[in-house]
């Protein structure tokens, strides 16, 4: 089983691409991804983690559902769910 990862802003210079897809076989959370990842990228950390903690400014969605409305860090992931990395929005 895999899933989907859709990367935007600094985050595709990090993964050097857009959209990648990995097995997700030991990961039953976005936390076990997150650190999966950031073994598989190391500069991923510091763009991600603040203090032990997932950046406030930092957006992480499943399939299409902000995981700060949910069960956040431990929002739970299965095969073939689409997972998006934002970076902070700015602008006006």
């Amino acid at each position: 089983m895999e899933v989907r990862i859709r990367a935007f802003g600094v985050f595709q210079k990090v993964f050097k691409t857009g959209t990648f897809s990995i097995p997700i076989r030991d990961m039953e959370t976005i936390n076990d991804l997150i650190y999966f990842l950031i073994k598989r990228y190391p500069k991923l950390q510091e763009q991600l983690i603040r203090d032990g903690d997932l950046k406030p400014e930092i957006n992480i969605l499943v399939n299409g559902v902000n995981i700060r409305f949910g069960s956040y860090l431990d929002t739970k992931i299965t095969g073939g769910d689409h997972i998006a990395i934002l970076p902070p929005l700015v602008g006006g």
